[in-house]
């Protein structure tokens, strides 16, 4: 299922120190994020640079001792804590600061329903060069928060500082009264409102495409979810059971399932989570269902869950069976054709079935128009930042090469291309 990679270490996904939660990556916050339920109202998402401290004052494993600082700073100037809900470091790591249910301290007339982002380092003119970590990591937190809020990235959701006069609030997009150049005259090319449609609002909108279900990576926050959801009411027993070596009673299986799913059957949940890529195949369930009181295996049903909980994160609807029978994954370049004629992304299969193989090569020039079709981008650039934030690709590097330079491509390359990006648009 499309989403992020899950994380398989073991080890705790964040780090605490005082009230501050320290998360490697924006993917691990976002994990974290989805498991909490925010009552307060968020409509508005504040961007800002910290300017000091910058770069020069982070030491690569100094961000607690940062975190302190600027709160003990903030606190001497009259606030009630530190003044950001998160801050950005220039590895990509993610600290939670302020609590999420309290109001920050960012930009006079737009506290109110907002959350706070604080970026460290000083991004006006001939300050420090951002670091493509922490770029990334800016436009996977923001979107990770638009899905959380449900909020689109514009003007009026991720806010710059810059467009908020000091003194009275008022928001005039920096075009007169007092105003910072926070979060910098050079943050993603600018900070004019032109400047945030352009570059950041795109990026993260191409990112939230991405993010059709925020990835659970551990079976408590599976079951979490579910209790929320109301699908489960005793999270012990599935806690201590889904291990390997454990089994799972077929019965509960079937209740939790069709609860889940809104269906009837147990049949019909099976077909309706294969279809959902929840589970790899039907047939172990299929098969296993009823026999002398089966009880399936407890690691798989963890599997099956966490998977299931990804979904539910994004779409909860009733199922109509009729709707779900015969939908299968794409598996091969063929199938994946066969897609794009019908969507009239090609007019003739030959030429990919005939070159998206292994020996073969590819012609970029058709590559491109392709995928500008299916995309609906209309530059390079453009075109494999959709597909690299969709996971669609696992790296930039050799497309961005070979795409610019009209090289001819490995056909296979094209083939695993072609054959997720079908699976993502069906």
């Amino acid at each position: 299922m499309m989403g992020f990679k899950t994380n398989e270490r073991n080890e705790n996904i964040m780090v605490k120190q005082d009230q501050f939660i320290l998360f490697d990556n924006w993917k691990e916050f976002g994990t974290w994020l989805q498991t909490k339920h925010i009552k307060r109202k968020i409509i508005r998402v504040q961007q800002h640079h910290t300017w000091s401290p910058s770069y020069k004052h982070f030491k690569g494993n100094n961000h607690f001792s940062l975190l302190i600082s600027m709160r003990k700073y903030h606190l001497k100037n009259g606030f009630i804590d530190i003044a950001q809900n998160l801050t950005i470091f220039p590895d990509g790591k993610i600290a939670v600061c302020r609590d999420f249910e309290k109001t920050p301290a960012g930009i006079k007339g737009c506290n109110a329903n907002a959350l706070c982002i604080e970026i460290i380092g000083n991004f006006d003119i001939n300050g420090d060069v951002m670091t493509t970590i922490q770029m990334d990591a800016i436009i996977g937190v923001n979107a990770v928060l638009c899905f959380k809020f449900e909020l689109c990235p514009s003007v009026d959701s991720l806010p710059y500082h810059h467009w908020y006069d000091l003194n009275t609030g008022v928001r005039t997009f920096g075009l007169k009264g007092s105003v910072k150049t926070c979060p910098g005259s050079s943050f993603f090319y600018g900070n004019k409102k032109e400047s945030a449609i352009n570059n950041l609002y795109h990026l993260v909108s191409i990112k939230l495409k991405g993010l059709n279900s925020m990835a659970i990576i551990t079976l408590e926050n599976a079951i979490e979810v579910l209790v929320n959801k109301k699908i489960i009411s005793s999270p012990e027993y599935w806690i201590n059971n889904c291990v390997a070596g454990k089994k799972i009673n077929c019965e509960y299986l079937e209740k939790l399932l069709k609860t889940a799913t809104r269906t009837k059957s147990f049949t019909d949940a099976i077909e309706y989570i294969y279809s959902k890529f929840v589970i790899n195949s039907p047939n172990y369930w299929l098969i296993n269902y009823g026999i002398n009181s089966s009880r399936y295996n407890g690691e798989y049903v963890s599997i099956m869950l966490i998977n299931l909980a990804n979904l539910l994160l994004k779409q909860y609807q009733p199922v109509i069976n009729n709707e779900i029978k015969n939908i299968k994954k794409i598996t091969n370049i063929s199938d994946a054709i066969t897609l794009f004629i019908s969507k009239g992304y090609i007019k003739s299969p030959d030429y990919w079935k005939a070159n998206c193989k292994p020996s073969k090569k590819v012609i970029a020039e058709y590559l491109i128009i392709l995928l500008g079709k299916v995309t609906g981008e209309d530059t390079i650039t453009k075109i494999i930042d959709y597909l690299y934030s969709n996971f669609i690709i696992d790296t930039k590097d050799y497309w961005i090469k070979n795409l610019n330079e009209k090289n001819e491509l490995n056909g296979e390359y094209v083939s695993i291309l072609l054959t997720n990006l079908a699976n993502f648009i069906s």
